[in-house]
């Protein structure tokens, strides 16, 4: 960015019009002011040792702006033992089937706001929650 502003000093004899440019760099590059309509709250199940547990991740989260949000996926960092059954993605509804040994684990999601026609140039707008699964 220095060296794009000195050039233009150097073509340029007007100080205004480096100083607009600065400021056209610098706005630019500050990426989009807009608050996120996704609003992703975090999970909490109860389950015996073995046994499964349906959880509507889903339910308690919102698109400020009334979309359908989808869930894009589980998160593989911190990954909480036992197994996820089934998964629907469209309802946010997890089937999870907890491990032998009662403890509390934790894992996160993805949430997305669906757009069929979203693009890996202009992606859907995404968050994370974690979900807390009490095994006792």
């Amino acid at each position: 960015m220095l060296l794009y502003l000195r050039a233009m000093a150097l073509h340029q004899s007007s100080r205004w019009f480096v100083m607009v440019a600065l400021v056209a760099l610098l706005l630019g590059s500050c990426g989009s002011s807009e608050p996120s309509t996704l609003v992703a709250n975090d999970d909490t199940a109860s389950v015996a040792p073995g046994a499964e547990v349906v959880i509507d991740l889903l339910g308690n989260d919102e698109n400020t702006e009334g979309g359908e949000l989808w869930l894009g996926g589980l998160l593989e960092d911190g990954w909480a033992p036992g197994v996820v059954v089934d998964q629907d993605r469209r309802a946010g509804i997890v089937t999870y089937q907890a491990p032998e040994e009662p403890d509390t684990y934790v894992f996160e999601y993805r949430l997305y706001d669906y757009d069929p026609a979203a693009s890996v140039e202009d992606p859907n707008p995404s968050t994370t929650a974690k979900v807390t699964i009490v095994v006792e």
